[in-house]
């Protein structure tokens, strides 16, 4: 990892890093996609709905269904970086994540600009309100949904959002991948794969057309991230050979998260944990989560399931 301290970088090569994620949105998701696919068995969008007589399914309007989309969020700082007397966009991402959370981003106070108007405080809360949407607590200092975001639940009113959106953020995602010493190509994979698991996950339609029980239920933590994590890392093995450097994204960002987005390297640690029992398990979660109140339960499912078949090819 870095020091951003130490950096110095021109605005051209900032540019360049951001304008990474549109590129990688268009050149790598259908790759990605289709891992997914084939890991968990659940599509995003159904190619062929026919006629749906399955009384499970939650959508049954055609006109309804679109895919998910994966939008890519910039933020026009321009008037911000000026009231904050910063002409270097790096170095403006730096004092903008400190200001916000100066626990978490520590930078010398001689950057700071104290007094930079109601109209930029407003705009400040605006980025806050999108790239973090969680508080610091005092135990545990970390951020989440810096990178990107998957939107299937309004949490105001715990209501379901029947067409669920991906937000990429390419200024924040650059930012990182300079901290990280990765590319901006790298990071941006790893971050839209996550985003993606989400969806697949939480979203994903299984062979019935049916989309789960999910979408806005209360899923714990450990295990939202974990099954997202697990999965993440299984694409970018399988994707490395082909993107070179999106594993060495993965790890290094895997560093400064927190231990719901780690709990998976216990599965793997774990020889029950193959790509066929936390397919079939998480199956068996999304339809009813109320069985599984914590994440020790997921794990006693998989090792369950595994029993079932080793006992079942022993006595066919």
């Amino acid at each position: 990892m870095n020091n951003p301290y130490q950096l110095s970088l021109s605005n051209d090569e900032f540019d360049k890093a951001v304008k990474a994620t549109a590129i990688v949105r268009k050149q790598r998701i259908r790759s990605i996609e289709e891992r997914l696919h084939d890991l968990t068995s659940l599509k995003l969008m159904p190619k062929k709905w026919g006629s749906i007589s399955n009384s499970r399914t939650q959508i049954n309007d055609q006109d309804k269904l679109k895919p998910i989309p994966v939008k890519i969020v910039s933020f026009d700082v321009l008037e911000l970086m000026i009231s904050m007397n910063c002409d270097n966009e790096f170095q403006f991402w730096g004092r903008v994540l400190s200001l916000l959370h100066k626990n978490v981003f520590e930078h010398p106070g001689d950057l700071f600009i104290a007094d930079y108007g109601e109209i930029s405080e407003e705009h400040l809360k605006q980025i806050e309100k999108k790239i973090i949407r969680k508080p610091v607590n005092n135990e545990e200092y970390a951020c989440d949904d810096l990178l990107g975001v998957f939107f299937h639940c309004r949490i105001k009113h715990f209501t379901p959002i029947l067409q669920p959106w991906i937000e990429l953020y390419p200024q924040v995602i650059a930012y990182f991948s300079f901290i990280l010493g990765v590319s901006a190509e790298s990071l941006a994979t790893v971050v839209m794969t996550h985003e993606l698991t989400h969806a697949y996950t939480l979203a994903g339609y299984d062979i019935n057309m049916f989309r789960g029980n999910l979408l806005c239920a209360h899923v714990p933590e450990d295990m939202a991230e974990g099954i997202a994590q697990y999965y993440t890392n299984a694409v970018c093995n399988q994707l490395e050979k082909q993107y070179s450097g999106i594993e060495k994204a993965f790890s290094e960002l895997l560093l400064g998260q927190r231990s719901p987005y780690k709990v998976f390297q216990d599965w793997k640690r774990n020889g029950a944990f193959d790509h066929e029992s936390v397919r079939s398990s998480w199956i068996k979660y999304r339809e009813i989560p109320a069985n599984y109140c914590y994440e020790q339960d997921f794990r006693n499912e998989v090792q369950q399931y595994n029993q079932k078949v080793t006992k079942k090819g022993l006595w066919p």
